[in-house]
Parts: structure tokens; sequence; C-alpha cells
């Protein structure tokens, strides 16, 4: 286990002769904030198993921050480790938590569906949900994508079905991270970002995550219904739908390659969206 805390960090004081008292306090003088180790445990293979049980484990941070980081390591497991929930707190007196410490830990992946730059030919054709500015892209509207929200049959049967909105809080939900206007349509229906257990911007790893019965998520509806290991979970919750736009280098569509594609890409995505 790793602790890590978002604290700040002073500035390299370079070389300094010893008699030199007249050097700012590197506490006060701070050059930003990073991420940096506060405690940290080697992993190890000589403890018995555990399963199904609750662990507490007290440390002592080096180095104080305003947000924390826990990364937790399976180096020795010899299959996937199931955790339920992990928590982070203040400790009080003995084994007490202070009051009003405790956090659900909340897991982020580092992923992007960040677009192609087709300016610079990363790719010759993409399918967007945001119709592109730029005057050198040529955008056509394929229809709007409908939106639900999904959970695997499995995580169903281990946590029950919610019933409202308001028993969203008691599912891990999947949702995006830094993606405003998906955070926004979360929002609009009813479902604040705080709410969000596992956050990432990756529609894959969302839907990796939801076929994996780690929780409840967002999919394309007709993605969700097509696939018989999943559920929709409240169907009558207004979620936004979006419109989709198969776009295209202005000067590449000229090619008929390229126009043969995406004529062609256009009709059979235009017929599933329109």
């Amino acid at each position: 286990m790793v602790l890590g805390t978002l604290a700040c960090t002073p500035p390299d004081p370079g070389p300094r002769d010893t008699d030199d008292t007249d050097v700012a306090d590197p506490v006060e003088d701070c050059s930003g904030t990073r991420w940096v180790g506060a405690w940290a445990a080697a992993p190890s293979d000589t403890t018995d198993p555990i399963a199904g049980q609750t662990l507490r484990l007290v440390v002592t941070p080096l180095r104080g921050g305003e947000v924390a980081r826990v990364r937790l390591s399976n180096r020795f497991g010899d299959a996937p480790l199931p955790l339920a929930s992990v928590h982070l707190g203040v400790v009080d007196d003995g084994a007490t938590l202070r009051a009003g410490t405790q956090r659900a830990l909340r897991v982020e992946l580092d992923l992007s569906n960040a677009s192609a730059d087709l300016s610079h030919h990363a790719a010759d054709l993409a399918v967007r949900m945001v119709r592109p500015t730029q005057a050198s892209l040529h955008a056509q509207r394929l229809g709007a994508v409908r939106l639900g929200l999904f959970a695997h049959v499995d995580f169903l049967d281990r946590t029950g079905t919610p019933h409202g909105v308001g028993d969203l809080g008691d599912h891990v939900i999947i949702g995006p991270d830094r993606d405003a206007p998906a955070l926004e349509g979360f929002a609009a229906a009813g479902v604040p970002p705080d709410a969000i257990t596992l956050r990432t911007d990756s529609d894959g790893a969302q839907l990796a995550a939801i076929h994996a019965g780690v929780g409840i998520g967002v999919l394309h509806a007709d993605v969700g219904a097509a696939d018989p290991s999943l559920r929709p979970v409240l169907p009558d919750l207004p979620l936004p739908a979006v419109d989709a736009w198969l776009v295209v280098y202005a000067d590449l569509r000229a090619l008929r390659r390229v126009r043969v594609v995406a004529d062609h890409r256009a009709s059979h995505l235009g017929t599933r969206w329109g």
C-alpha cells in the first residue's frame, strides 16, 4: 500500500553557503503542488490468506496535504482482488475515527475520449458526439443517440435494483471524470457528480467496468439493450440524447475511397440513430 498526498512543494534552493541563514522557509515558499509519497508498506507474501474480512490499517503520513491518494497492490495474488469498499479517515483516540473525516475512496481511470486531429491526418473520418467548429472539417448529422443506465445482471443480483434516483447513492456509479457536458447530463438527470464512484472519460473503460459487474453506468440505449447480460436501470430516467456527427476532413472527401466509406457509415449509423 502507498499513501500519497497532494502537497505544497518548495523550490530547489540549490547550493548555498552553510553560514547563510537568510533563506526562505520552504514551507512558506512553495513553488506549487504535486503528488508526494507520504507513507508506504512493501507487498508481502508471508501473510496468511485473508478473505471476507474487514481490515484496518493505521498509518502516520510523513507529509500533509489537501488531497490523499491510495494505491493498493495485488502483486502476490493469484486471482483478481475484489474490494467491497475502501474508506479513509483521521484517527482520533484509540481506534475511533474523528467525526466527519471518513471518506469512501473513489477510483479514477486516466483514460480519454480525446478526438483525433483530422486536420493533421490522425484519422480520415470520425464519429463524434459534438459538432466540430473547424471550417476545414465536413460534418454530417447522423441522428440523436439515446442514453440509458445499465448494469450487469450479476451486479443487480448482488445489490438489488434501484427503484428511484435516491437509491443510486447505495450503489457504485460509473461515470465521467472531467467531461463537462457528460457531467451536466448526469446532474440534469438528478445524479450529482460527487455520487459517481468510478470516474473515467473513456467510454470503453466505462463499458468494460459495467460488463465486469463493477456498477451502474450510462450506455447508448441500443448497445445496452442488445446485450443479454445487461439490464436497464431506471429506464424512465430522463437522460438527454446526444447528437452524433460523421466528420471528414473536407479535402479528403473528394477522394473516392474516403467518400465511399463515409457514405456507407452515414447510411448505416443514420439508420441506427436517425
